[in-house]
């Protein structure tokens, strides 16, 4: 893309005001989250730590495995959490 079309792009997103993608991203995650899992999650859980410390980006990007283990941490707490629900309903799986 040359730099003439990029200002472009730039000044449109300034004219447009054009939503914060995290923010989408993360009020989709907490929906599904409270969904699937039952929990009280609001879109501030899953957005950007630097974000939300209103700290600058450190520009370190997590790693595969980084992310792969965050990602699987959670996944295990939800699902402990559903089974501990299911098992107080009386219900076995």
């Amino acid at each position: 893309m040359p730099a003439s079309e990029f200002i472009e792009w730039k000044l449109l997103s300034r004219m447009e005001c054009w939503p914060d993608a995290h923010f989408d991203a993360a009020l989709i995650c907490s929906a599904v989250a409270n969904f699937v899992g039952g929990n009280k999650t609001t879109a501030d859980d899953f957005y950007p730590e630097p974000a939300k410390r209103g700290a600058e980006p450190s520009g370190r990007r997590p790693t595969a495995e980084e992310s792969a283990g965050i990602l699987g941490r959670r996944f295990q707490e939800n699902n402990e959490a559903a089974l501990k629900r299911i098992a107080a309903m009386g219900r076995r799986i």
